[in-house]
């Protein structure tokens, strides 16, 4: 049943990207811009892109894998900068997560991630698995593996 789960919650995001995309086509209740195409949101788009080293920054620090290196492409980026949707490859890292600045929603595409918050409780996602980092969390990143996933945030602070 999670499986399925997790495909709803990826439905329902790509579903957001859509009628956001589709509303930001829009430049007045007279004047319309051509009909917006679809956004193609797809793990190929890091083949061309140049891995960097992993650093630590304000709400995270490597505490395992230093010299790691990740890479990301956004695909679609709302006007207002609030919303993005992407895709990212990160190389095995454990970082310790301090106040996570935005709400993200994340699936797993390939390799495997083990999530302890700060009460103790953990978690492993692999391919296929969703899920929310809320702002604020607090806890630990574990990657088992290299992985690939697509990332959907929302900052109502830009």
């Amino acid at each position: 049943m999670v499986i399925g789960a997790n495909r709803l919650l990826l439905a329902l995001a790509i579903a957001a990207i859509g009628i956001l995309s589709y509303s930001a086509g829009y430049t007045s209740a007279t004047t319309k811009s051509p009909t917006p195409a679809i956004i193609d949101v797809t793990i190929k788009a890091l083949t061309e892109t140049k891995l960097t080293a992993i650093e630590d920054i304000p709400y995270w620090k490597i505490i395992g894998g230093r010299g790691a290196r990740a890479a990301g492409v956004s695909a679609y980026v709302s006007s207002d900068k609030k919303f993005d949707v992407g895709v990212s490859r990160y190389e095995p890292v454990t970082l310790q997560l301090h106040n996570w600045p935005i709400d993200e929603f994340m699936y797993i595409v390939e390799g495997n991630v083990e999530i302890t918050d700060d009460s103790g409780h953990s978690r492993t996602y692999g391919p296929g698995d969703a899920f929310l980092m809320p702002k604020g969390f607090e806890g630990t990143w574990k990657q088992h593996s290299e992985i690939k996933k697509i990332n959907v945030a929302y900052d109502p602070a830009k």
